[in-house]
């Protein structure tokens, strides 16, 4: 099952990047892009299969297969917005920026 939910998601970040190459990814929610593929930097699931975008220039966020449920950027504490790599592991979320690592945890932010 694990490995199931890992080439899933696999799938669908390489589909994302060959999308992104060519057209935005349009979606209905609230009349703006669903989840913009240019600058994305990586994308990771986590163990409740929430698929987290990391971008370059527009933080992060996290989408359930319907929606975005969490948008994680500067105006939540996160000290810039040029995510460069992610990591998600026992329900935290590590975000790695140019000059900075924050850990994303319950809806709280810690940066080191």
């Amino acid at each position: 099952m694990v490995l199931f939910k890992n080439i899933s998601f696999l799938l669908v970040f390489v589909f994302l990047v060959q999308l992104s190459k060519s057209q935005k990814l349009w979606g209905k929610h609230l009349g703006r892009e669903l989840f913009p593929v240019e600058n994305l930097a990586d994308a990771e699931s986590d163990e409740n299969n929430l698929l987290w975008l990391g971008y370059y220039g527009d933080g992060v966020k996290a989408f359930n297969g319907n929606k975005i449920v969490e948008e994680i950027d500067v105006n939540d504490s996160l000290p810039g917005n040029f995510v460069v790599d992610l990591f998600c592991k026992n329900d935290s979320v590590f975000i790695v920026q140019d000059k900075h690592f924050s850990v994303w945890k319950n809806g709280m932010i810690t940066n080191f």
